[in-house]
């Protein structure tokens, strides 16, 4: 019988995960695994369940949110710790998941964890600071850790979608240095975003081909500031059709590493969790350096 540390946010998508607990529990049962579970009260909880309990377990699952996902990463890396991680994406948008194409139906993905396979993927470092999909800046960055939780979990994604696209008229200009793969951007911005996913923010979505979440490189995606209702157009055109490429206010770079130089500290969101930023973020890429549970 192996051990598992089972780490649940019962307040991730309307308590998702409360009705079909006890079946997960069972598949998890029925596939050798001896559960232990604890639930999460507030924010930091699941790294540090992490750090305490993860050596005395051969898998770590967690059932939550993106941010749910990323402190349980955090707890393994700042615990030195290398264990599988198991997903069941009970959140409100699910980008990482969805970017894995984990399923959203908990059942069949607890089974899936029981009947996987061991993916290694890339980790980002934002400073001293992990993550699992994104680091970001900027107009869509705000959404992600100011949409209120009650909201996220009534609309889901188009939550994110309405507080999204309604910032981008009004959103302050950053005055942004960024030097990558030994060029450098320097203009007025109003999102910066560093990822490894397909989906960001429930808002921006990336073609798969352009993204392999295991090629030691991170998508960037700079959009300048618009400077007149036709920039601002050209940009809303692109982020509903995901045709970035075409945008002359749409900048899109493949790196394993960059550094950000700003003004004064501009905050970032970090797997959608706050970060008060820096005038210097150093982002690099960690390749295959997490292990985690899919078919």
């Amino acid at each position: 019988m192996k051990h598992m540390l089972f780490i649940i946010n019962p307040k991730a998508g309307m308590q998702k995960i409360s009705r079909p607990l006890l079946s997960i529990i069972q598949t998890f049962s029925d596939g050798g695994f001896l559960p232990t579970v604890l639930t999460t009260q507030k924010q930091g909880d699941a790294t540090e369940f992490v750090r305490l309990y993860g050596k005395d377990n051969d898998l770590i699952v967690c059932s939550g949110g993106d941010g749910t996902f990323n402190e349980v990463v955090e707890g393994l890396k700042t615990g030195d710790l290398d264990l599988p991680i198991g997903y069941l994406p009970a959140g409100s948008t699910n980008d990482f998941a969805n970017s894995l194409n984990l399923s959203t139906d908990l059942g069949k993905a607890a089974k899936d964890i029981v009947q996987g396979e061991e993916y290694h993927i890339d980790l980002g470092l934002y400073n001293n600071r992990y993550f699992s999909y994104v680091a970001c800046c900027g107009a869509f960055a705000k959404t992600s850790y100011s949409t209120p939780q009650n909201i996220k979990n009534i609309l889901g994604h188009l939550a994110y979608v309405l507080n999204g696209v309604k910032d981008l008229p009004s959103f302050q200009k950053e005055h942004i240095r960024i030097e990558t793969n030994g060029q450098t951007y320097e203009d007025d911005y109003i999102y910066c975003g560093v990822s490894n996913a397909t989906v960001l923010g429930g808002v921006l979505k990336f073609d798969e081909l352009l993204v392999d979440m295991s090629d030691g490189l991170f998508e960037i995606m700079l959009v300048k500031f618009p400077t007149n209702p036709l920039d601002l157009e050209k940009i809303v055109r692109a982020l509903v059709s995901g045709n970035y490429a075409d945008c002359p206010m749409i900048e899109f770079i493949h790196t394993s590493e960059v550094d950000f130089y700003f003004e004064y500290p501009v905050p970032w969101s970090i797997d959608g969790e706050y970060d008060p930023g820096d005038t210097h973020v150093h982002i690099q890429n960690m390749p295959k350096a997490l292990r985690v549970i899919k078919r």
